[in-house]
């Protein structure tokens, strides 16, 4: 479960709002987790539910359109499956997001080496400043991603020519077609795979031995 929570509300690239809390998780944290950003499960034992902060989420989210760094994948499954039963937009299975790390794999997708699409690495990439200490933090790491969403925007790196609200169909259209890209390497990988072991095999798969005694004829 999630054990910090943080929100920005950015207007025009300028900030207006911010929120963060930590939270009680319903499971201990792992210790590589605590590694990183230094939350125990000692920390965040008297901290609220994620349910409890819902209202000062929605509030500081108010009409604004929800956007987060891998949040196709991560923030917004864990909203919903968290939160029910509240107003906040952001816990609405229908609310799109944006996501720049969608519009990342877009852009930056001729850009090799392990760990590129990290929010560091693009950071550092993008010329997006991050403070010392921000990385790995919740409000560290949505401040940066705000100013990187600014920044690919001013840098063309959308090329969308449309108002913000349209980056979440945007983000949902890209998305959808990096699914089907992996689904297509994933057969390639398996078809690579069972070709492999064919060839350790032999080369011989029963349909080529059935057609080897076609060739011979009975015996």
């Amino acid at each position: 479960g999630a054990f910090s929570c943080s929100q920005l509300l950015v207007e025009a690239g300028i900030e207006r709002a911010a929120f963060f809390s930590l939270l009680r998780p319903s499971i201990p944290i792992p210790s590589e987790a605590t590694a990183i950003h230094g939350i125990t499960d000692a920390v965040a034992a008297e901290a609220p539910l994620l349910v409890e902060v819902a209202a000062e989420l929605a509030r500081v989210a108010a009409d604004a359109v929800p956007c987060g760094y891998n949040a196709i994948h991560y923030d917004r499954p864990i909203l919903h499956r968290y939160i029910t039963g509240t107003d906040c937009p952001l816990f609405d299975p229908g609310q799109l997001w944006v996501d720049p790390l969608v519009i990342i794999r877009k852009a930056d997708r001729y850009v090799g080496g392990k760990g590129r699409h990290k929010l560091g690495s693009v950071c550092a990439r993008w010329g997006v400043p991050m403070a010392p200490g921000e990385e790995h933090t919740a409000l560290g790491d949505v401040r940066a991603v705000g100013r990187l969403l600014v920044q690919l925007i001013d840098r063309g790196a959308l090329r969308t020519g449309t108002p913000l609200g349209r980056l979440t169909q945007y983000t949902l259209e890209r998305a959808e077609e990096q699914h089907q890209d992996f689904q297509r390497y994933l057969a390639r990988v398996k078809a690579q795979a069972a070709q492999t072991q064919l060839d350790l095999d032999g080369g011989t798969t029963d349909a080529d031995a059935g057609e080897d005694a076609d060739r011979r004829g009975p015996m």
